[in-house]
């Protein structure tokens, strides 16, 4: 709430009522603008969100992931193995993606069933919404990873490969 009160907006009747997305939405207009965002700042900034969340989620004391200058970011910690691609129109998808996109390659823990994925699509699903990505896409889903897509609002969109619009995981993963 402080950046909405350093705004001058809290306290007005149209503001009561703030979601902390919403919150997270102005904070992200106020310091980078609406939507003017280039795909590196765009695949920056959920790299630093996701160190930050990972370093909660799993107690981490340095940052656990790694981004490279096409967009991937990595995770290979003990406690999770992730492997993302977060740029904006993803050159390196499968051209049935759609292109405004982050696409999930590779999700693991070491303690399952602990609600360690849900946790993280919730995640994603928000970072994502806030970033103005569209869609989140799993690729190449073995059966165990097929049925956690399908839990959560993925559809197929081609072979082993799930798409889920970022509106829909909002919903699914509350």
């Amino acid at each position: 709430m402080g950046i909405l009160w350093s705004m001058g907006r809290l306290g007005t009747p149209e503001f009561e009522n703030v979601s902390l997305q919403e919150t997270y939405e102005a904070i992200r207009r106020h310091c980078f603008g609406s939507m003017n965002m280039t795909i590196e700042q765009r695949s920056k900034e959920f790299f630093e969100a996701l160190n930050v969340y990972l370093m909660h989620e799993f107690n981490y004391k340095k940052p656990p992931a790694i981004i490279n200058n096409n967009g991937t970011i990595s995770v290979f910690r003990s406690k999770c193995d992730i492997y993302l691609r977060t740029q904006y129109f993803n050159k390196y998808a499968h051209d049935d993606f759609p292109g405004n996109i982050i696409i999930i390659s590779r999700i693991g823990f070491s303690r399952i069933r602990m609600g360690h994925g849900k946790r993280l699509l919730r995640f994603i699903a928000t970072k994502a919404q806030i970033l103005g990505y569209s869609y989140v896409g799993m690729e190449q889903c073995n059966p165990d990873a097929t049925a956690f897509a399908e839990r959560y609002g993925f559809e197929v969109a081609f072979g082993c490969n799930y798409v889920v619009s970022v509106d829909r995981l909002v919903q699914e993963t509350r």
